[in-house]
């Protein structure tokens, strides 16, 4: 099992419809993990972005319009990632 790194940033968008307590936790080895702290539950969704070796998150920030966010790396690499909702989930 892979280590997932020391955490990097942890973003928290804004809740419209309430009662939700979405944060996306992202860890220096790429990976990016949604809790529900409402809950307290497990992670409900992970995602890895493609790193080379020795590559590692250094930032994180999540837009205003809910649903993009962009990551930065140590190798000066820029994600730019879509948190839009897969259709049937």
């Amino acid at each position: 099992m892979e280590d997932d790194g020391h955490v990097v940033f942890v973003i928290s968008p804004k809740d419209k419809k309430g009662g939700k307590h979405r944060r996306y936790v992202g860890f220096s080895n790429g990976i990016i993990k949604r809790f529900n702290f409402g809950n307290l539950n497990p992670a409900d969704r992970t995602w890895k972005a493609p790193m080379m070796n020795g590559e590692k998150f250094t930032c994180g920030f999540f837009s205003e319009n809910e649903t993009n966010m962009v990551c930065g790396t140590n190798y000066g690499t820029v994600f730019f990632i879509s948190m839009r909702p897969t259709p049937g989930r």
